[in-house]
């Protein structure tokens, strides 16, 4: 390829992002007219566009969805957009914040620096520099940060199980390190749809039945977010597949992805690696979902995985009383 052609495609690339920024941003703040959700904005108090790093990093903020009527203890939920890396934010996330802080959890939705101007590890950092800001200061938003639910979709799907696996296992790196030691009271993750490993995107593309558009997406994301980069927290999926045996044990995971979503087969890899590690843990394949389908809140598809999740959490979390630990819990019925 001549690097006029590599220009022009750089440029479509470009051009496609954009398009797609624009077009995504305004559908999901549209999705705030929908009369299914207009009553639940009374439920929840919401707090916009707090810095939890460095307050010149414009992406360095986040909003704090608390429920009006709390339980005795309202779980911490830190949750990360998707977006490919690339595109969208906590505000066009708001369905998911609203939707769990009606449930009587505290929900931190976060803002971190997208691939167009800052590449891996910045995202993962930002992530991980909320979660420490979160973990210092929930108490002030009535939160019991001794209880943290971890989630996001798609690219959040890939942040949030790579918080939890640095919250889990020693990787060498600095800013992985102060995640370990801060020992986050993780008591489920849920990487919803996650894009588990970005530096193979030829594991799709190969693929005959995957049309033009979404290989040039995958490549795209792959090319943005990593610039030939790899590393264990940009393909969060490899540790758990490997040899490494964490230092803490690895918390509950529950997710599901749709069956006609292209990017299936990492959560079935996610699946099969939580199986065999032994990793309490939950997956449903949704019918003819496709790829971030749950965001439509008032669809009966993501009605119902809504409602998965939150039978799920009901399991390891108490608003009640004293902090239970997973070994004073019946997991018998636990899908493995």
């Amino acid at each position: 390829m001549d690097s006029s052609t590599s220009g022009a495609l750089t440029f479509s690339q470009k051009a496609s992002t954009t398009m797609m920024s624009v077009l995504l941003n305004s559908m999901m703040r549209a999705f705030q007219l929908h009369p299914h959700t207009w009553s639940w904005w009374k439920e929840v108090e919401v707090h916009k566009n707090i810095c939890y790093g460095d307050p010149n990093v414009k992406e360095h903020v986040l909003d704090v969805y608390k429920p009006k009527n709390p339980p005795k203890r309202s779980p911490v939920c830190l949750y990360i957009h998707g977006g490919g890396f690339s595109l969208l934010s906590k505000d066009t996330h708001w369905m998911a914040a609203l939707y769990l802080a009606r449930k009587g959890y505290t929900v931190f939705t976060i803002n971190y620096r997208l691939a167009g101007t800052a590449p891996f590890p910045a995202a993962v950092q930002d992530t991980f520099t909320a979660a420490e800001w979160v973990q210092k200061n929930a108490h002030k938003y009535g939160a019991d940060s001794e209880q943290w639910i971890i989630s996001g979709e798609s690219a959040g799907g890939n942040l949030s199980l790579g918080l939890t696996i640095a919250s889990c296992f020693e990787l060498g790196d600095s800013w992985a390190q102060k995640i370990f030691d801060l020992n986050l009271p993780i008591k489920v993750a849920i990487p919803i749809c996650g894009l588990l490993q970005v530096s193979n995107p030829q594991r799709y593309t190969s693929r005959k039945k995957l049309s033009t558009f979404i290989k040039s997406r995958l490549l795209a994301v792959s090319k943005r977010y990593l610039q030939g980069k790899r590393h264990p927290l940009a393909d969060p999926i490899l540790p758990l597949e490997s040899n490494l045996e964490p230092k803490r044990s690895l918390p509950p995971i529950m997710t599901f992805v749709g069956t006609k979503d292209p990017i299936l087969d990492d959560t079935r890899r996610l699946e099969a690696v939580l199986k065999n590690r032994g990793v309490i843990h939950e997956v449903t394949y949704v019918p003819k979902g496709l790829h971030g389908f749950h965001l439509a809140i008032w669809r009966p598809r993501a009605i119902a995985s809504w409602q998965a999740q939150v039978r799920f959490l009901d399991r390891f979390i108490d608003f009640t009383s004293e902090s239970v630990s997973l070994d004073e819990i019946d997991t018998e019925e636990s899908p493995v």
